[in-house]
């Protein structure tokens, strides 16, 4: 999968079925990553994913089930982004569009 582009993730989020809970730490836990991202100046895709897990895990040194909890949100991210791409309708374009000429 290339890069992520889900800016209507709090959104997506907010209507999920998720339990408020998890709506929370999944927004904490996105955050923090798409800040890992930018200040990387890396985009959001799988690798930048992984590298967010393993640093975290390396300088939070977190409990199993915190990293697990990470990995979920970033799961779910990725998951929703995917059926929000799917679901956007397919741009097209006209054929009197594309026929005309510039007129200046």
């Amino acid at each position: 999968m290339n890069q992520i582009e889900f800016p209507d993730w709090p959104q997506r989020l907010a209507e999920s079925g998720l339990g408020e809970g998890h709506k929370r730490t999944y927004a904490i836990t996105i955050r923090w990553y798409l800040s890992f991202c930018r200040r990387g100046r890396a985009p959001a895709d799988h690798q930048s994913a992984r590298d967010f897990i393993a640093w975290a895990e390396q300088t939070k040194q977190p409990e199993p089930w915190q990293l697990e909890s990470w990995r979920e949100a970033i799961r779910w991210f990725f998951r929703s982004a995917k059926q929000a791409s799917a679901s956007r309708p397919a741009t097209t374009v006209s054929a009197d569009w594309a026929s005309e000429t510039p007129n200046g």
